[in-house]
């Protein structure tokens, strides 16, 4: 009897498990597989852009506050309204050349998001990004990405 049962079971159990996949999409008529590799490239840079674009309450505030110039600590990140500290690392800084931002050695999810997020708010579009455990700058202007070490301070007025 138990076989019966679990022979149904595992019938079942396999059904749903492939009804849920998605078959690989069809090409367009007329394109070839280049095409649709670029397309593929930039549609998954456009679902990075938008995932990098969802910022905190905290970091909307931090970064609020540091762009009026105003002194504030919420939880681990504060600002002195000319720069803001994450852990008591410095990530972002007002100099007479504009924004200055660094992952200040810690290319941690939470750094890249409070880093990005001041980018934005201040009207850059400079973002951080990571492949492979790798921190990268990305322009969301032109999609160009390039390799960046931990501790470097970058100008995010020139991107």
């Amino acid at each position: 009897m138990r076989p019966t049962l679990w022979k149904t079971w595992s019938r079942h159990s396999r059904l749903s498990n492939t009804e849920g996949r998605r078959k690989p999409p069809l090409l367009s008529a007329g394109a070839t597989r280049t095409d649709e590799a670029k397309r593929s490239k930039q549609q998954k840079f456009y679902e990075t852009f938008l995932e990098i674009m969802k910022m905190r309450k905290i970091t909307q505030k931090i970064a609020n506050a540091f762009i009026n110039g105003e002194s504030m600590k919420i939880a681990n990140t504060e600002t002195d309204g000319r720069s803001v500290f994450l852990f008591g690392n410095e990530i972002a800084r007002k100099t007479e050349n504009g924004l200055e931002v660094t992952l200040a050695g810690w290319n941690t999810a939470t750094t890249r998001e409070r880093v990005n997020g001041i980018c934005e708010l201040w009207g850059s579009n400079l973002r951080f990004v990571q492949r492979d455990f790798v921190a990268f700058t990305q322009s969301a202007s032109n999609g160009f990405e390039s390799w960046v070490s931990d501790s470097v301070w970058i100008n995010a007025e020139g991107e």
